[in-house]
């Protein structure tokens, strides 16, 4: 008789499994039928079985159990990762991206910093998780590469992600729903990976964030001459406003009041909240409101009336 074998099928039995289930683990990890049919026939003399009166309450693990997971396991590229833990990890980071995005709205540019630097934050987690889990597929980390190619590589790779982990133990450590423990296989009762309704949701934003990174990546190629050291402009509006006249441009509504003696009076409203500035500008003179530098560049004389030539930057 094998102690530790006996004690290994007495507390699977305590904790609700069947002889059925306790067998298949046992043959899984190596052990001989003949001594795991010796340890169930009754021969020299049995283990008890304990039943118990209710199969025990698995312990729920959620989707802030999974983040903080994946974030302890921050640099960590070697093991397995099972899919609640990559697909839980990457549904909290869209939905604090988003939270962040709807404070950049508010503040405006402080909330693109802040949102950049988490970003930045949990390019390595991210990044150690998405290996992990491709080694749970019993695949190199280097798949995680796919990604590249425009497209279809980000399909590919969102695929690998929602495969069935590889039962029992691979190249790369054992199952991370079982614990070694002796040589044995200890069964556990886990919650069950995430609803298909959760990766489907979660795969097809990152596909639409993916795509919007890319295509703004097309949008905001600077256009400037070629050479060492360039300084890129920062983007200018020029608008032309003349006594009474108005106009609203990036959230703030621009008005003269009045041109005289080579001054402009220019009121100056944050189109959201309502707050407003009016100061005097002589030609060259510059205002700061709402993040947004106004400049009066010059003045000039149309048939009957003056008008202010403006730039925004």
């Amino acid at each position: 008789m094998n102690q530790e074998l006996q004690d290994y099928i007495k507390k699977s039995k305590e904790a609700g499994f069947s002889d059925e289930q306790i067998k298949q683990e046992l043959r899984k990890v190596g052990w001989r039928e003949e001594d795991i049919n010796q340890e169930f026939s009754g021969a020299d003399a049995p283990i008890p079985a304990l039943q118990p009166t209710s199969a025990p309450t698995p312990k729920k693990r959620g989707i802030i159990y999974y983040y903080l997971a994946a974030l302890k396991k921050y640099a960590t590229f070697g093991g397995r990762a099972r899919r609640a833990e990559f697909w839980y990890f990457s549904l909290t980071n869209i939905i604090i991206g988003i939270v962040l995005a709807i404070v950049g709205f508010i503040i405006h540019d402080k909330g693109i910093i802040l949102g950049s630097l988490y970003a930045l934050a949990m390019t390595i987690p991210g990044t150690a998780v998405t290996v992990r889990r491709l080694h749970d597929t019993n695949r190199s980390g280097l798949w995680g590469l796919i990604w590249l190619v425009p497209f279809v590589g980000i399909i590919m790779l969102l695929i690998f992600m929602a495969r069935e982990d590889q039962a029992g133990a691979n190249q790369y450590g054992p199952n991370p729903k079982e614990a070694p423990t002796s040589g044995i296989i200890k069964l556990e009762k886990t919650s069950k990976s995430p609803d298909a309704i959760v990766m489907l949701i979660t795969a097809i934003i990152l596909v639409i964030m993916m795509g919007g990174a890319l295509g703004y990546v097309h949008l905001i190629r600077p256009t400037t001459n070629s050479g060492p050291n360039i300084d890129f402009p920062k983007l200018k509006t020029t608008i032309y406003l003349t006594p009474g006249s108005s106009m609203s441009f990036t959230g703030i509504s621009y008005k003269v009041n009045s041109i005289v003696a080579n001054q402009a009076n220019v009121t100056l409203t944050d189109v959201k909240t309502g707050e407003n500035k009016t100061v005097l500008l002589k030609s060259g003179e510059s205002t700061n409101f709402l993040g947004k530098k106004i400049t009066v560049v010059k003045f000039q004389r149309l048939t009957d009336l003056d008008q202010a030539v403006i730039t925004i930057e």
